[in-house]
């Protein structure tokens, strides 16, 4: 499994699927297009992508925190 975490950069704001059709954002919807899933799709593993627009590093570390039980031996962890 791999894990992402990160901003909006992570979770790929403003990419066309994270957009409606009036050029909104669409809020906690994590592109297709953004890295992790490219990367995801690359390495045949599926992802888990914990990441928000607009989140600082206090945040992102509290995910990771919130998450760390989770992740298996074998798991890679990008932040």
């Amino acid at each position: 499994m791999l894990w992402t975490f990160g901003c909006s950069h992570t979770q790929g704001h403003g990419l066309p699927d994270c957009i409606d059709e009036k050029g909104d954002p669409i809020p906690d919807v994590m592109s297709q297009y953004a890295w992790p899933q490219q990367l995801s799709n690359e390495l045949v593993e599926p992802v888990t992508n914990i990441s928000f627009s607009g989140i600082g590093v206090r945040a992102v570390w509290n995910n990771i925190l919130n998450n760390y039980e989770k992740f298996q031996q074998n798991d890679t962890v990008i932040i």
